[in-house]
């Protein structure tokens, strides 16, 4: 019995489930944000009639993206999980998989120029297992 209580996660601790999860959910607010990156084109606007305003509200979307983004994250980290930056570093294939492969002659070869998915790493498994 002794040995069933300690494997079951305490009541503080996320499962692995609802890390992964989460993880996935972070993964799609990132992509989000990204889009709001780049600004509407000017066509998609209609001329003259209430563009500061709808710009303004982008923004404000925008900003709140960032905010549940950050909360997200906050989260995960607490529970020991961690993304990993691929981008600009030397590729690792026992931690990420390649897409496509192109030459650059401003980078290094086998450097990631491009993240499709964020990793993530659990550091210290610290996500308890399924129940």
């Amino acid at each position: 019995m002794a040995k069933l209580t300690a494997a079951q996660p305490k009541a503080a601790e996320l499962s692995r489930s609802h890390c992964l999860v989460l993880v996935e959910w972070l993964d799609r607010l990132n992509r989000i944000r990204k889009a709001f990156e780049s600004p509407p084109q000017k066509n998609l606007l209609v001329a003259g009639r209430g563009n500061a305003a709808w710009l303004k509200s982008v923004g404000t979307q925008s900003q709140a993206l960032d905010i549940l983004a950050s909360h997200i994250e906050e989260l995960l980290k607490a529970e020991g999980v961690t993304r990993l930056g691929a981008l600009g570093q030397p590729f690792d294939p026992a931690t990420m998989t390649a897409v496509a492969a192109e030459p650059d002659s401003a980078h290094p070869p086998q450097t990631v120029l491009e993240e499709l998915a964020a990793g993530y790493r659990d550091m210290a498994n610290c996500c308890a297992r399924p129940r």
